[in-house]
């Protein structure tokens, strides 16, 4: 059985036994790394099933193919699944819960590029103003 159709097969286990996640899938071809997104982040960090059933599939992955990876994610981990080869949700998977930390996202992001700068920076000509507290 060809890798890529492998971890496919397994997705779509993941899928049907957990009818609520959303799995993403990204080969890296220079690391050899098989990348699985899992959401929603809540699900992916609190489901003992879950963490039974990746490493199972890692066990597995492991055994059949050594001279690769395969590495299980979420959206909140520091590799970013990128643009995806293959998408699978599950049944009742909901939009909402899959980007529940998108909201935090959006703020961080926003405090990294205007708060940071002016206190790196300090006050300038064109800035005279601070924030306060």
């Amino acid at each position: 059985m060809r890798v890529k159709k492998y971890v496919i097969d397994r997705i779509s286990d993941i899928t049907k036994q957990f009818e609520n996640v959303k799995c993403s899938y990204r080969f890296d071809v220079f690391s050899e790394t098989h990348y699985i997104e899992i959401l929603p982040n809540s699900f992916f960090k609190n489901s003992e099933e879950l963490d039974t059933l990746r490493a199972d599939i890692f066990d597995e992955f492991d055994e059949r193919y050594a001279d690769q990876a395969i590495v299980f994610i979420s959206d909140d981990s520091l590799t970013k699944i990128g643009k995806a080869e293959y998408i699978l949700e599950g049944k009742r998977f909901s939009k909402a819960a899959g980007m529940e930390l998108n909201w935090f996202k959006q703020i961080s992001d926003s405090l990294k590029h205007n708060v940071k700068p002016l206190i790196k920076g300090g006050l300038s000509e064109d800035n005279k103003y601070a924030l306060a507290a």
